[in-house]
């Protein structure tokens, strides 16, 4: 049962990395105010107020996906 939630707390964390990441795709810096302040505003402020998939839905703007997750797990990957 952990390791459930662990793999989707991953999967939660790689969507909300997913939208810091589009932003390096229009050559910006994945730091960014405005993203930053809605992420306080949406997630950091509100603490254990909220559940954290509902925190996350409205951040995102949308259903959770676990779309991001392989991709990280694949870029993330090193050989040994």
């Amino acid at each position: 049962m952990m390791q459930d939630t662990m793999i989707y707390s991953e999967c939660y964390t790689a969507d909300l990395y997913s939208e810091f990441e589009y932003l390096a795709r229009d050559n910006k810096l994945i730091i960014d105010a405005k993203l930053g302040r809605k992420y306080r505003e949406k997630i950091l402020v509100r603490g254990a107020t909220k559940l954290g998939k509902d925190m996350l839905e409205d951040f995102l703007g949308r259903v959770p996906s676990k779309e991001a997750f392989p991709h990280q797990v694949k870029s993330s990957w090193q050989p040994r």
